[in-house]
């Protein structure tokens, strides 16, 4: 093809052609996999990164799937900030809802305690749970010498990780 698929201007050495990596038919929820490989010049292209170039129908389409994705994770996120949870060693009584499912839980390593307490948050709230209980702590500690070994002193490094019980609130 010597012409964009969009405009029809003719490709020449300094009028790239590019090829659209994206998906032609897109739906609300997702994407059909159907490739587009539509043929555009630089002007024409609606969406270009590192990995990816879309012509502009399926740029329009990445964007309105990009914005979903966010809401929905924003969401999310307000849900994971609504979830209580109770350490392990707490001895008062649970506010769970009677005859509710229960699912261990664990959240991913994170440098700092709050954030591994509200990834285990977030994974309750994947599971549909509004609470967590018996959560406890991990610290994982690691170090290296600086410098491959030729400097003088040694790089230590923590993270936390933390699992408990989720279920639903009363």
């Amino acid at each position: 093809m010597n012409n964009c698929g969009e405009c029809g201007r003719a490709f020449t050495i300094f009028w790239w052609r590019n090829k659209c990596t994206g998906f032609t038919k897109w739906k609300t929820i997702g994407y059909e996999k159907l490739k587009c490989s539509k043929i555009v010049c630089s002007k024409c292209v609606g969406f270009n990164s590192y990995h990816q170039t879309l012509c502009r129908n399926c740029g329009e389409g990445y964007s309105i799937l990009l914005k979903q994705e966010e809401a929905a994770l924003q969401e999310k996120r307000r849900l994971a900030k609504a979830v209580e949870s109770f350490p392990s060693t707490y001895k008062g009584r649970l506010p769970i809802k009677p005859g509710a499912a229960e699912a261990k839980v664990k959240g991913e390593i994170c440098d700092d305690r709050e954030d591994a307490l509200f990834s285990l948050k977030m994974k309750a709230v994947e599971k549909g749970m509004t609470l967590l209980y018996d959560v406890s702590y991990k610290k994982h500690t690691s170090s290296e010498p600086s410098n491959n070994g030729q400097g003088h002193g040694t790089y230590i490094s923590t993270s936390w990780s933390c699992n408990g019980m989720a279920t639903e609130r009363q």
